[in-house]
């Protein structure tokens, strides 16, 4: 698959995200203000992950939903990658806010009660499971059809990095882009993208993404 169609594919999925937000317009009709703010991201990652399933079990049959085996070593070190991504964005904002001249101070103070929601399970578990199927099983899986190993993750991490650029501010003057979360969402996809390319498997990059997502919520 050509890089016209993958980004396609990737506009399509931020598209995608955006319109699964539309069932909070029920509260025009219901009374669902205290549910939205408490389950919000488990409903919206519900929806996502079911929805992004079958579109891949289309595209690709139940291969493209299946995860291969692979060696546990893998697993070992996204579990230990996830870990210290975030304690990597020190040194990484050093060199952002020496780049392009701003002043980004990353203050981490964990606190393990941010855990006490619900919407954790979106964060740590749905969300990441639906956008590594997205960005690895499936873009990146077709990008390494045409191009090098290399040359996939790193295309892969850049789409992937432009659904955290927060897109929605091109057509709405409320919203902010988000260059500081895509930027460390271009590393953070690097590390991803090179652990399925290695391992040949998604499932590591799942365990990746969720330990990130997990210290990154608690921090």
């Amino acid at each position: 698959m050509n890089l016209g169609k993958v980004t396609l594919f990737t506009f399509a999925f931020i598209l995608f995200n955006e319109l699964i937000a539309i069932w909070v317009f029920l509260e025009l009709w219901f009374n669902i203000g205290p549910f939205i703010d408490n389950y919000y991201l488990l409903v919206n990652g519900s929806i996502e992950i079911a929805l992004l399933a079958a579109f891949i079990a289309y595209m690709d049959g139940l291969d493209g939903i299946k995860p291969k085996r692979t060696s546990i070593n893998y697993y070992l070190l996204a579990l230990l990658s996830g870990l210290l991504l975030v304690l990597a964005q020190y040194p990484l904002f050093q060199l952002y806010n020496a780049l392009f001249g701003t002043d980004i101070n990353i203050v981490l103070d964990f606190d393990l009660a941010r855990l006490k929601t619900v919407n954790i399970l979106a964060i740590v578990f749905l969300i990441p499971i639906a956008e590594e199927f997205f960005f690895r099983q499936f873009i990146q899986r077709k990008l390494q059809l045409t191009f090098t190993r290399f040359n996939s993750v790193l295309l892969s991490a850049v789409l992937f990095s432009l659904v955290h650029l927060n897109i929605g501010a091109i057509f709405f003057e409320y919203l902010k882009f988000c260059f500081d979360d895509a930027y460390i969402a271009l590393f953070g996809g690097i590390i991803s993208g090179t652990l399925y390319s290695r391992s040949n498997s998604v499932g590591p990059s799942i365990l990746f993404h969720m330990a990130w997502n997990f210290v990154a919520f608690a921090a």
